[in-house]
């Protein structure tokens, strides 16, 4: 947009209250959003999401041939990669950023149908990869992981690493009180921070653990034990039921772990000092920017624990506030 080009996009489902601060209504991106699709849904009796996911990117697919043809240069398409040989029939050409194999994120293939279902979602999506005009990844980890997920496609060629950047803070722009945007840190001496959505495959209950390790070391003085804090922060979405769940499960863990937990829904919430409460763990969801880098800079440690993950946006972030 900045270089001059015209930016539009689609989605099948876009919430002002839960999304980048740059596509909200008054965002620099808000005008170029359109959503088409939302009433398509997005499980069957609790199932076939990665069916659904299909059925909706085609649906933006057809959207794109019948309303953005032919003044469309290039289809940018992100996570799911079958719409782009419907696109390609029309000569349009689509850069593909793949994130991780799909196939490899799911874990639970227990009985024949769940595997026949997969062998073919799978298939499709392996197939549908190899139709993109070029793959771009976000890590040479990644590069990897697509090599040793679709082997037919690595004998032909290998996806191109396009590394994510972080905007680039300036004095300016960075709170000069951080505290007052996280009013629920004050009285910790330290602040141990995870940021992460709220999926199991992000391996949060690691860092409750750890915490717990940490709080309970013999050569941790009582009166520091209770000047010490756990955030854990991430994307939420009361639609997905993964997200849903692996909160309760996290509180389960905290319980587990004897820790004192604390769930608020802003950041402002009323609750008296936390500290002298004796909160542990506190819960936030889906935070605002500014509260994001507000945390980090005043964190003492982030903990990152998904397991065989690229190594992400959220550390670069870190380094660049200097965690």
């Amino acid at each position: 947009q900045e270089l001059g080009h015209d930016v539009v996009m689609l989605t099948s489902h876009h919430d002002a209250n839960h999304c980048f601060e740059e596509t909200k209504p008054n965002g620099n991106l808000g005008h170029t959003v359109r959503v088409h699709g939302d009433w398509l849904p997005r499980q069957i009796f609790g199932k076939m999401t990665a069916f659904c996911a299909i059925l909706r990117m085609i649906y933006l697919a057809l959207i794109v041939i019948m309303f953005y043809l032919p003044t469309t240069d290039v289809v940018i398409l992100d996570g799911v990669s079958a719409p782009i040989p419907l696109l390609r029939l029309f000569n349009v050409k689509v850069l593909f950023y793949c994130h991780f194999p799909d196939m490899l994120l799911c874990y639970e293939r227990g009985s024949i149908w769940k595997r026949a279902y997969r062998y073919v979602v799978d298939g499709i999506e392996e197939w549908t990869t190899g139709c993109a005009s070029l793959v771009l990844v976000n890590s040479k980890f990644t590069a990897q992981i697509y090599a040793d997920t679709f082997k037919k496609l690595a004998t032909r060629s290998q996806p191109q690493v396009l590394y994510p950047v972080v905007k680039e803070l300036s004095d300016e722009e960075l709170p000069l009180e951080p505290k007052k945007l996280t009013p629920y840190s004050a009285g910790y001496n330290t602040v141990f921070l995870s940021l992460n959505r709220y999926e199991r495959k992000k391996n949060i209950a690691l860092a409750i653990e750890a915490f717990h390790h940490f709080k309970t070391q013999q050569t941790l003085a009582k009166k520091d034990q209770e000047k010490v804090l756990l955030v854990v922060a991430g994307g939420y979405d009361l639609r997905v039921e993964e997200n849903v769940q692996y909160l309760e499960e996290l509180k389960a863990v905290c319980d587990t772990c004897n820790l004192k937990y604390k769930f608020l829904s802003t950041a402002d919430e009323k609750g008296g000092d936390f500290a002298t409460q004796g909160v542990d763990v506190i819960f936030r969801t889906s935070i605002p920017s500014a509260e994001r880098t507000a945390l980090l800079m005043q964190s003492s440690g982030l903990l990152y624990t998904p397991d065989r993950e690229h190594f992400g946006i959220v550390p670069i972030e870190a380094m660049f506030l200097q965690v």
